[in-house]
């Protein structure tokens, strides 16, 4: 992203930052459900890290300003809340198990199985 965007030349920000949210961001969680549940400091560290220099890009900051702010400036929720979020909702929606996020418990039994299907094809039947 560095080289498509300079100071006063290249993509504006809102295009770094549809950018960023619709394929590195992606790309950074992808599998989230596989390696994020439970997410450990190091790996949150790690993806914090991985933010910021497209969050200082996006934004034009100094490299001093802390991530926290950089976030709060662009309104991107952090990557290890998003990782996490991530797998509660496969955890729970796809794989049918039983997932905790923030203190609170998801069963899956209390949402419902989305996976019905006809078992007749709608062009067998003679209106």
């Amino acid at each position: 992203m560095t080289r498509i965007a300079g100071t006063n030349w290249g993509l504006n920000k809102d295009l770094r930052k549809r950018l960023y949210k619709t394929v590195a961001e992606r790309v950074i969680l992808h599998g989230a459900a596989a390696w994020a549940y439970p997410l450990s400091a190091r790996q949150s560290r790690l993806l914090n890290s991985i933010e910021r220099k497209f969050l200082l890009n996006i934004t034009g900051a100094y490299s001093t300003t802390p991530t926290a702010a950089l976030q709060v400036i662009e309104g991107i929720i952090p990557p290890h809340i998003k990782a996490e979020q991530e797998a509660a909702c496969v955890r729970t929606a796809r794989l049918r198990k039983t997932s905790n996020y923030n203190n609170i418990n998801f069963n899956p039994n209390n949402y419902e199985d989305g996976t019905t299907s006809n078992k007749f094809h709608p062009a067998i039947f003679q209106l």
